[in-house]
C-alpha cells in the first residue's frame, strides 16, 4: 500500500500494489467458510464478525507499539495504521464496507 499524510485510507487501497478487489474473493471465501465452519460461534456471538474486526484493529496498535519499542520509529505507516485500527475498532461495519464491497457485505450477514 502507499501511504502518505495527503492519502485517505481509500486512496491509500486504490493505489495499493495487489488491489484490494483481487483479494476480496479470497478474503471473503476465507470469512464464510470459517462461518460455516462454525456456526455455533454466530449463534452464541451474533456480532462475531464486528468483534473479529475490532480485534484486527486491536492487532494493529499493538504492532504499532511494538515497532516503536522495538525500532524507536513513528512514521507516516504508523500514523496509517493507527488511522485503519481506529475504523476497524470504533466502527467494525463501516470498516467492513470499504474493505469489501457491499455485495459480499449482505452476503456475510445473512
Amino acid at each position: 500500500m502507499f501511504i502518505g499524510n495527503t492519502l485517505s485510507i481509500n486512496e491509500s487501497l486504490q493505489l495499493a500494489t495487489t488491489p484490494l478487489e483481487l483479494l476480496q474473493p479470497s478474503l471473503f471465501t476465507l470469512i464464510q467458510s470459517n462461518l460455516e465452519s462454525f456456526t455455533a460461534i454466530v449463534t452464541a456471538r451474533p456480532d462475531y464478525l464486528d468483534r473479529a474486526i475490532q480485534f484486527a484493529g486491536l492487532a494493529l496498535i499493538q504492532r504499532v507499539e511494538i515497532t516503536i519499542d522495538e525500532e524507536r520509529i513513528f512514521g507516516n505507516r504508523g500514523i496509517v495504521m493507527l488511522q485503519v485500527a481506529k475504523q476497524l475498532l470504533c466502527t467494525p461495519q463501516a470498516a467492513m464496507n470499504t474493505f469489501f464491497d457491499s455485495e459480499f457485505v449482505l452476503l456475510l450477514n445473512n
